[in-house]
């Protein structure tokens, strides 16, 4: 049960991405399509907590860019969830995805 229950963390962790801003900084959200390839796979969407920090550098470690201000941005999230696993509806509603929000109220999430 507990490599499982890491499995789904793992695979929770890899949902995100950064892109950077026109001007400055970035945006980290969830991805549309790591959703609905990992639910494909038969992954109950609803089970999966995210570690905001793991979340943050999988997506950092994927998705490089050049430009300064990805390279000066930091997660903007309050300090005091930062420690605390969040679910995917938790996360797109912390990242202002209403699409994402919609597509996992609609796959059952919470």
């Amino acid at each position: 049960l507990n490599s499982s229950t890491d499995q789904c963390k793992d695979i929770a962790n890899t949902m995100f991405r950064l892109r950077p801003k026109r001007h400055s900084g970035c945006v980290f959200s969830l991805h549309l399509p790591a959703l609905k390839a990992a639910a494909l796979k038969g992954i109950d969407l609803r089970g999966l907590r995210v570690s905001i920090h793991a979340a943050f550098h999988d997506a950092h470690e994927k998705h490089r860019y050049s430009n300064v201000a990805f390279q000066t941005w930091r997660l903007e999230f309050a300090t005091a969830t930062l420690g605390q696993e969040q679910t995917l509806l938790q996360m797109a509603i912390r990242c202002g995805q209403p699409d994402m929000i919609r597509y996992l109220v609609d796959a059952g999430c919470e």
